[in-house]
């Protein structure tokens, strides 16, 4: 892995091949390091030891992608509640194999999103503020960026992301008036909320 990140930044800025060896060595730690933290979370989840998990994917099938998107998933995403996330539902299927289909989806809602994606999906959860004293309010564009703690400018980012996979819905459009937490986007919270009760 050192060699081809050596290689592929040598050949987009020549001589920059010395400077990709210093770093590549941190790369390929953070990446190990990534994988071990969604492993240790779906062994935990699944209640089974590294053997025993190898050999529950052998006798499932459906398992291996399951494994290969978590793995790569981790080598993309540093942000630990989301590798934990990841690997409890990885987890729950190993040992609960009628779970596949849902942990499939889990992974492809939480692959690319970031600690900024969790918060704005957490305060979307959360009973928005009231319009008025008689009426019941919504969150939306004029009133969320005020209740995270992020700067303005990427909330609209981060909405448009959790829209994209499905974890947030604004039924007057992308970028309507309106901003409501889906079933799984729900699924996606319980799953953050049951790994970081279990720490």
């Amino acid at each position: 892995m050192g060699e081809s990140v050596s290689s592929a930044v040598d050949f987009l800025i020549p001589g920059g091949g010395p400077l990709a060896k210093r770093v590549s060595g941190s790369v390929v730690a953070e990446c190990r390091r990534n994988k071990s933290t969604a492993l240790r979370a779906a062994r935990e989840s699944s209640g089974l030891g590294r053997e025993d998990l190898a050999e529950r994917i052998e006798q499932c099938p459906r398992l291996v992608p399951l494994l290969t998107r978590l793995l790569y998933a981790a080598a993309m995403n540093g942000h630990d509640p989301i590798l934990r996330a990841m690997g409890a539902a990885f987890g729950d299927a190993a040992r609960h194999r009628d779970q596949v289909d849902e942990c499939e989806v889990i992974l492809t809602a939480l692959a690319d999103i970031n600690a900024a994606h969790v918060e704005v999906l957490r305060r979307l959860a959360m009973e928005p503020p009231r319009a008025s004293s008689d009426g019941a309010g919504s969150w939306g564009p004029s009133n969320l960026p005020a209740h995270v703690n992020l700067p303005a400018s990427i909330v609209p980012l981060c909405v448009g992301g959790l829209i994209s996979r499905g974890l947030v819905t604004s039924p007057s459009g992308g970028y309507g008036t309106s901003y409501h937490v889906t079933p799984l986007g729900r699924t996606v919270l319980d799953v953050l909320d049951q790994w970081h009760a279990a720490e």
